[in-house]
Formats: C-alpha cells, sequence, structure tokens
C-alpha cells in the first residue's frame, strides 16, 4: 500500500533539513498531498518523481505537485524539504500565476531548476527569516506569506528562457491539469477539456503545447501512466480490475497501450518493481 503524507491541518508551511545522518522519515515511495520543493545544498543524491529518477546535487531545487509519487533512495548530503499547502498562498491572479509558472510547468516539462550561488545566498536569507518567524509561538502568517511569495518570486528567474510560461491571458488554461486529475479515467479525448475550458479543440491543444510543451492528449496519457504504474507499483488489484478503474474496458487494449508507453507489458512492470525492491 502507498503511504499518503498529508500536512497538519493547522501547519501552513514547514522547512525541515535533510541530511544522510538525519535523514527523511521514509525513503520508500510515497504520494504527497501538498506542495513540496526540494533543495540539494550539499552532496549528491537521487530520487524518483512519478516513476522518473532524478539527480540530487547541489544547486538543483525540485517541485512537486498534491498527488505525485515520490521516493528518496539516496539522501544527499543536505537538502532542504519545503512544504506547504495551497492556502498559504495568496488568491490574487499575481501569486496564482506564479504557482502556476513554477508548479504546473514544472510538472510537465522539467521538474527541477538550478540555482547559482548569488542566488543561493539570496534565498537562503528568505528561508531563515521564514525559519526564524516559524519558530515564534505567535507567528504572523501574513509577514509569512509574504516573504515565502517573495522566495518563490525569486525562483521564477532561474527558469531557464525556453521553460518559462508564456504569458496565457486565457486563465481557464490555467486549470487545465487540475481538470484532467478529476476526469483522466472517464475522459480521454481532448474535445470533453476543450468543451469545459470553451475553446475550440484546435485552439487548447495550441495553448497546451505553448504552455506545456504537450498536447492535451499527452497530459491525458501521462496522467493514465503514472496512475497505473502506481497501482501496478503498490496494490494487489488484477490487470483487468486496475485497467477499468483507468476506464479501459478491454484489458488486451490497456495492456497495449501500457507497453506502447513503456516498452514492457503491465505484469512485466509489476514483476519488476517487486524485484526492484522500492
Amino acid at each position: 500500500m502507498l503511504e499518503v503524507k498529508q500536512l497538519a491541518p493547522d501547519l501552513i508551511l514547514d522547512i525541515t533539513c535533510i541530511t544522510k545522518e538525519h535523514g527523511p522519515e521514509t525513503t520508500e515511495s510515497h504520494r504527497h498531498e501538498y506542495y513540496e520543493i526540494f533543495w540539494a545544498l550539499e552532496g549528491e543524491g537521487s530520487h524518483s518523481i512519478d516513476f522518473v529518477e532524478y539527480p540530487l546535487r547541489a544547486g538543483l531545487i525540485y517541485f512537486m505537485t498534491p498527488g505525485q509519487v515520490h521516493c528518496c533512495p539516496v539522501v544527499p548530503d543536505k537538502m532542504l524539504a519545503i512544504s506547504f499547502n495551497a492556502n498559504l498562498i495568496s488568491s490574487d491572479l499575481r501569486s496564482q500565476k506564479i504557482m502556476e509558472q513554477i508548479f504546473l510547468v514544472n510538472r510537465s516539462r522539467h521538474p527541477s531548476i538550478f540555482i547559482d550561488e548569488h542566488g543561493r545566498m539570496i534565498m537562503q536569507k528568505l528561508i531563515d527569516v521564514l525559519t526564524d518567524e516559524l519558530s515564534n509561538t505567535h507567528s504572523d502568517y501574513e509577514f509569512i506569506n509574504m516573504i515565502f511569495t517573495g522566495f518563490l518570486r525569486h525562483l521564477v528567474r532561474y527558469q531557464p528562457d525556453d521553460d518559462r510560461a508564456p504569458q496565457v491571458n486565457d486563465g481557464r488554461m490555467l486549470n487545465l491539469l487540475e481538470i484532467i486529475d478529476n476526469n483522466f479515467k472517464n475522459h480521454k479525448q481532448t474535445g470533453f477539456y476543450a468543451e469545459k475550458l470553451s475553446l475550440s479543440a484546435k485552439r487548447i491543444n495550441e495553448l497546451s503545447s505553448k504552455y506545456f510543451g504537450k498536447t492535451v492528449s499527452q497530459l491525458i496519457n501521462d496522467k493514465v501512466m503514472v496512475e497505473a504504474k502506481r497501482e501496478l507499483a503498490y496494490t494487489s488489484r488484477t490487470i483487468k480490475a486496475i485497467s477499468l478503474e483507468l476506464g479501459f474496458e478491454d484489458v488486451a487494449y490497456f495492456s497495449r497501450y501500457f507497453k506502447r508507453a513503456t516498452g514492457l507489458t503491465p505484469q512485466t512492470f509489476r514483476n519488476n518493481w517487486k524485484e526492484s525492491g522500492l
């Protein structure tokens, strides 16, 4: 069974320093129900996000959104884990666009950025201010919101130019990934999402490709594959039951769909995962 990690209801922001000596609560795969930033400060390690492995080395910062599957088998010498719920960020459009630019684009393209020593010094000062304020008995949450939003704004500066999200004036486009998350099992056609956002199929694909670097179909397929892998790796459900859960009435078609995306049959993937011991 895949562990689901949540923040305490009264905890809007948590900043934890993780080292090889004082590692994370678990190095096994788990699912986050909150936003999280992993900032490698010293040494090298590795972790996986949605079954894709990435390096953890000094200067790399990774971003995770709620619902993603995470595993950190090799902890670097030192890193920060910054966890927070969505209600920490102001609801104004400007702050929400910063969130979209960092988390949604990184989820669909590259989940990390690299910061240089100058950037590290600036952001470490902001982290120190946040840590100090969080330690107060009567923390000023408005102040925490302001400083943390500034931290995120500074991070945006380090996104490579070709990865920066273009300005999308149609706010409905920013809801696309959430709509996919909530409907991918029963709706795999682009037209459904186009209708939800009051866009034509052609226009939604144009915006999706420009904003996320992928078509709507590719985004849906990504979500289906993550959920399929999660079910195969962490449950004992039959492949037929998994295929039905994901909206495939024909288990043979699901197997071909899975193999086309991974090069493996669902059963082979499950066997390999069990042998890996992750």
